[in-house]
This record gives C-alpha cells, structure tokens and sequence, in this order.
C-alpha cells in the first residue's frame, strides 16, 4: 500500500494507472544472502533502464502527488 495525496492505493491500482499513463511494470525478483526473496518493481518509460529512481512507489508518487496551491 501506498499513501498519495493522503488515501491509501493498493499495488494493483497503482499498477493500473501507470499503465494508463504509458509506464511499462517490471518486477526484479532476487535471492538474498540468506534465501529470502525480494521483489523490486520498476515502472519504466520510453527505454528507462530499472534504477531506484524509478522504483513503482517513487513514480506513483512523482506521477499523482498533488501539491496543496500557495496562498
């Protein structure tokens, strides 16, 4: 779950409406030292190559965060 502009979305809605903005979802899945899985995923736009810059959570929230107008 992520929090933007003060609601919780799951995984899947945030899923879809990147891809309604043009984002291609790739997941990484890799062992660790120990054998515990970890699962990055990674929404990827016009040949971007996987980084933690655009992690899915960093791009939702780079995508739909609303800032509050000044006043």
């Amino acid at each position: 779950m992520v929090k933007i502009n003060g609601y919780w979305y799951n995984y899947d809605e945030i899923i879809e409406a990147l891809r309604k903005k043009g984002y291609t979802i790739i997941g990484e899945y890799e062992l660790d030292k120990r054998g515990d899985a970890k699962n990055d995923w990674y929404a990827i736009k016009d040949g971007e190559t996987p980084s933690p810059l655009n992690t899915m959570e960093s791009v939702a929230l780079k995508e739909f965060h609303k800032k509050p107008p000044l006043i």
